[in-house]
């Protein structure tokens, strides 16, 4: 039995690359699966699950070994265990193409098995297209679970405090348009004795003025008296 297909992701390769050898996430994708574990670590290049799924007919128990691993773009996964009713064997081999902030993934499974019929492969390609989904949700969550998390860390920490900034006076025009008027206060002071000094001219500039206006009343009263008595 041979199945292939395609499918996009909403990541980048390299994210992609990393899941299909995430047993924690490979547990949560495949359809059925109530166990996914690495026996030990990687040796050589090579990695190897102990995995059992769920399926109509029993418990299906596999081990699943990476024989090729091409970072990030190709890898090649041997199974072998035992269904119910018959041993399982085979091969999964994925390419992976980056296009953008996307990922296409190109798989070919192949199985063998003396029962493998029409009905058979159908169900397989309907539980790897399953996978493809779950897998494809959970990447997209997490990436927006990422960006949001990075926009809150770009965000003003809670009650750190802001520059403190006068708000100006706000008007309505007969318009009903809300404008603000720029302060209308002294952007520069004089300094106290520079104050001192032009108090000092305004004063002695009004009495100066002021003795100039009596002079000049005097000298009209004194014209109008004269006048006056002239006649």
């Amino acid at each position: 039995m041979r199945i292939e297909g395609t499918y996009t992701l909403p990541e980048t390769i390299d994210r992609v690359f990393a899941a299909l050898l995430d047993p924690s996430l490979l547990q949560c994708v495949i359809p059925g699966c109530e166990r996914l574990v690495q026996l030990g670590p990687a040796a050589q290049g090579s990695v190897t699950f102990d995995a059992r799924v769920r399926s109509p007919h029993g418990p299906v128990a596999v081990t699943l070994k990476t024989t090729t691993i091409r970072r990030p773009d190709h890898l090649q996964v041997e199974i072998w265990g035992r269904a119910p009713d018959a041993p399982v064997a085979g091969q999964i081999s994925v390419d992976l193409v980056e296009q953008g902030t996307h990922t296409v993934g190109a798989y070919v499974f192949t199985l063998a098995t003396p029962a493998a019929n029409a009905d058979s492969q159908e169900v397989i390609a309907g539980v790897i297209a399953d996978l493809c989904e779950r897998l494809g949700n959970l990447l997209y969550a997490q990436r927006m679970e990422k960006e949001a998390q990075l926009e809150l860390d770009r965000a003003p920490a809670q009650g750190e405090a802001s520059p403190a900034v006068s708000p100006l006076p706000r008007y309505q025009t007969p318009r009903g348009q809300i404008v603000a008027l720029p302060s209308r206060q002294p952007r520069y002071t004089l300094s106290a004795g520079v104050s001192r000094q032009w108090a000092q001219r305004a004063l002695w500039m009004g009495a100066g003025i002021l003795l100039g206006i009596t002079v000049i009343s005097i000298g009209i009263g004194v014209a109008r008296w004269l006048d006056g008595h002239g006649d």
